[in-house]
Parts: structure tokens; sequence; C-alpha cells
């Protein structure tokens, strides 16, 4: 993991970096209807396997779920407090403002939102998945616990959130549905908060209402959210638990509604209290903190270097002062920071 820190201390640390980085064609007609009927076909088909399917399994008796829920060696979710590395890209992932959604429930144990017309996102050139096609977003669904309990599917920093919303991704680089590598989620963590609300959450619960079909990218993902996230290799997280992920977790969380979670328990219907998925081991593998629209890209030659920063120290040297002739971040000590993490 990053240094020898306390996961407190070195979040307080990311998460001051990320909130700085935030300031700173077929003529024919009918063979194009013939082609455009079966990529939905194909799509529909694989949203249903990626989604939380119904059917005779449950989430209170996870230990009989088939397939390799219970015999794999990278299944999700996890507990992330932490990175074996740093990575950081000058470019941005290139995503479209909105995407027309529809909402699916039925035979689902989830809140589904399908996209009519899968929007791609362009990746950085030396990303793992997606680097040179792109990723394809299929749909987003929730997660979530009993009333006032959390239910996010990964816990970060030592804390389980109140929820999760996951945007599944078809790599297009990678042409074997089956493969390590075929899909990328993107997780974003769901925290509660009434006196705060984020405005993606506002496009969310329109969206449940039947008030809106925009499902707006800026505001639920954006780059705050999509410029600083911890990536593994891991599963889906329903069975069968198919491990052919790249997950994506991103590590500001998006502050929701009480009434946004009450719809979801809503729509949800009363067959489920929870749909978690119980955390799972490690078993070894690597998890990389990433880092977007950096003044510096780690060359691709390079192995990254783990942090050997006193993450705590440049936390607390980079706050805000509190006298009215030092109103502003030490922009020197922030990049004092910033590069020793390479």
């Amino acid at each position: 993991m990053v240094g020898n820190k306390n996961p407190v201390q070195r979040f307080f640390f990311m998460n001051f970096i990320t909130q700085t980085v935030e300031n700173s064609i077929l003529e024919n007609t009918l063979c194009q209807d013939l082609v455009e009927m079966k990529f939905l076909l194909l799509v529909t088909m694989i949203t249903v396997g990626l989604a939380a399917e119904g059917g005779d399994w449950t989430y209170g008796d996870q230990s009989t779920w088939e397939g390799d829920c219970n015999t794999g060696t990278r299944e999700s979710p996890i507990e992330v407090t932490g990175a074996d590395k740093i990575v950081a890209y000058k470019d941005r992932i290139i995503f479209p403002a909105k995407a027309t959604v529809k909402v699916e429930t039925a035979g689902l144990k989830t809140v589904q939102l399908d996209f009519v017309n899968p929007p791609t996102f362009q990746m950085p050139s030396s990303w793992p998945v997606g680097h040179t096609k792109g990723l394809q977003a299929l749909q987003l669904h929730m997660h979530w616990g009993r009333e006032g309990e959390a239910g996010s599917e990964h816990f970060f920093m030592g804390k389980q959130f109140d929820g999760e919303a996951h945007l599944v991704c078809r790599n297009l680089d990678q042409e074997d549905d089956t493969a390590g590598d075929a899909y990328a989620v993107f997780g974003v963590l769901l925290e509660i908060d009434d006196s705060s609300i984020d405005v993606g959450s506002l496009n969310l619960l329109n969206i449940l209402k039947s008030e809106t079909t925009d499902f707006d990218f800026t505001q639920v993902y954006g780059e705050i959210r999509l410029s600083n996230m911890f990536t593994y290799e891991g599963g889906l997280t329903t069975p069968g638990c198919d491990e052919k992920v790249l997950w994506h977790l991103c590590s500001v969380p998006l502050k929701v509604s009480t009434l946004l979670m009450s719809k979801l328990r809503e729509l949800g219907g009363s067959d489920y209290e929870l749909n978690y998925r119980d955390l799972q081991p490690l078993n070894g593998r690597k998890i990389t903190h990433r880092f977007l629209g950096m003044p510096y890209s780690t060359p691709e030659e390079e192995e990254p270097q783990q942090c050997d920063v006193d993450c705590y120290a440049a936390e607390q040297n980079c706050r805000w002062t509190n006298t009215a002739v030092e109103s502003f971040p030490s922009i020197l000590l922030l990049l004092i920071a910033l590069f020793s993490l390479f």
C-alpha cells in the first residue's frame, strides 16, 4: 500500500489533490435497420448478463452462489485502503455530456438505467483498457442497504457508504467477451448528505421519477470523479461472478439525498431489502491509484514508483490558511507534494 501512513491520513492528502485538480455508414436503409436491431439485441443480452438478475439466488445466502463466486481468486467487491502504485496521466477521459436512458427493474435485483444509444468513452493512450477504440457504456445500476444502513459494495478507507452506482462499460479493444479485461466498471460511492446534495443526485432522482430520460455524465461522474480513481482486476458482483472486469473506484463520493435512496428501495420492490455483495479477499492483487489531468505523465516504459511522501505532513502543509494575507493554498508546497509521488 502507499507508504506506511494511516489510511485516514492518505485519504485527506488524496482528497486535497482531487479538489485542487478540479479547480486548477451504411447507405442501404434496410441493411442499416437490421444492423441496428442486431446491435440492440446484443446490448440487451450483455446488459442482462451483467445486471443483478433475478432468480433463485439471494443476497441473504451468498455461500450458495454459483459460477466463480465461491471459487474465484479475483472476486469483487474489495476494501480499498490505499494503493500499491500511483500513475499520473496528462490526458483526461473524454465522455459525452448526456445520454438517453431507460429505467429497468423487471427481473432484476437492482434499479438499472439502460443506455438507448450506448455512448463511447475515449480513454488516455496508455490506459489499461479501451485506450484504442474506447469503452462503450452499456448500463448503470445501483446497490444499497436496508433503510438506515450502509449498502455500498466496496469499502473505502475503512468505511462502507450508503450506496454505490456502477457504470458498466464494454472494452472495445477486447473482442473476447470472456477475457479478463472484457469489461470496465466505474463505481461511485453514494453518501447521504441532505445538507449538501450534489446536482448528480437530482439528475438521478428526476430519472427515477420519470421526469427526464437524460442521464448527465457531467453531473454524476464528471472530471472530479473521473480524474482520481483506484483500479484493480476483479469480477462481476452477482452470480456467476465472472472475473472479467477492470474496476475503477472513484475516490470522491456523490452526495445524495435521503429521498433518492428511498426511491431506489421503492422501485426495487419488496423482494429484497438490500442488494450488495459481501467483501472478497484481495488475494495478492495490486491496486493502482490513477490521477488524470495532471501536469506530468508517468513514463510508460518506467515502473511507477511507490509513494514515499509523508502524506499527512503534506496534507497539513498544503491546507488552506486562515489568515487574511495568506488566503490561497501554497502552490509551491502542492507541487512538491505532487512530484514526490513519482
